[in-house]
């Protein structure tokens, strides 16, 4: 049965908002309302207390409830800019800042500019591996490819916080899941996130297609989300770059699986899902950066 004239009380913490009126009596249905301005967007979760009271103060039964509002801040979204001078575009996807192109510094984004150890020759690559110690290189040894189609570093080099430029981090397992449950799946977010021109023909520094010819577009490639995965190859632990027929692409997470793996997003032609993989931390794949 609705009781009229039952005073209710809305209370909020600070910087979590005013109600106008704080206190309101039921009215003959029993309902009592008012109005909540939300506080300062310092504080992104707000929350109000509804309680009702008898005369002498106390809560009545099943009192108070509580109600929550989140405010959703606008995400700023800018080029990102190595210490090369390299600038990445800015690319919201899933509610994230990503930059949209592969990483290409060859130093780490801190005052000082510290290098990261470039290691093009074969045993020194396998030597870096087996110590544990960073590298980057290019694929095939071949500059050309470093600056169309980025860097390829291993994950001791990953592992630096500062691999990305000051503001940006290399993403996380979680994050890379997140912006491909943003895009529909696993499945759905392969073809979404692949670049869609054609394979290269015979051109002195490939294109990053993932086309089975030369007239043929991919089939499951739109790069409808912006991303622009491109299909650049990788490096072993024991210095055997992948074929350059461009059938696949990695990129590093910073997640580590165990002391000698990590786990790596894993994109190949011809496969309609991305997948996580469980790689040797001495591998050389790409590395995109997402914003803080």
């Amino acid at each position: 049965m609705a009781v009229k004239g039952v005073p209710v009380h809305f209370e909020l913490a600070a910087n979590h908002g005013t109600a106008t009126p704080a206190t309101v009596y039921t009215d003959v249905n029993g309902f009592a309302q008012t109005n909540w301005t939300l506080g300062s967007r310092l504080a992104p979760v707000q929350h109000m207390d509804v309680s009702a009271r008898r005369g002498d103060l106390s809560e009545i039964i099943s009192s108070p409830i509580g109600f929550t509002a989140i405010i959703d801040t606008p995400i700023t979204c800018t080029t990102m800019i190595d210490k090369d001078g390299n600038s990445y575009p800015g690319l919201i996807i899933g509610g994230r800042c990503w930059d949209t192109r592969n990483l290409t510094s060859t130093k780490y984004g801190v005052s000082g500019n510290p290098p990261i150890t470039q290691v093009q020759d074969s045993s020194a690559w396998v030597l870096a591996s087996q110590l544990g110690t960073e590298a980057w290189c290019n694929f095939q040894s071949d500059p050309a490819y470093g600056v169309r189609n980025g860097k390829l570093y291993n994950w001791y080099a990953v592992n630096n916080a500062n691999v990305c430029p000051v503001g940006w981090h290399v993403p996380t397992r979680t994050e890379y899941q997140a912006m491909f449950d943003s895009l529909g799946g696993n499945a759905a977010a392969s073809k979404k996130i692949k670049m869609n021109v054609l394979y290269p023909n015979n051109a002195s520094v490939p294109d990053t297609g993932w086309g089975l010819a030369t007239t043929q577009p991919p089939l499951d490639a739109n790069n409808i989300s912006g991303f622009s995965a491109a299909s650049v190859g990788s490096r072993s632990e024991i210095s055997i770059y992948s074929a350059t027929d461009y059938q696949d692409t990695y990129f590093w997470t910073s997640s580590p699986v165990n002391a000698n793996t990590a786990y790596a997003v894993e994109l190949k032609r011809g496969i309609s899902s991305v997948t996580f993989v469980t790689r040797p931390k001495g591998r050389g794949y790409s590395v995109r950066c997402i914003k803080n």
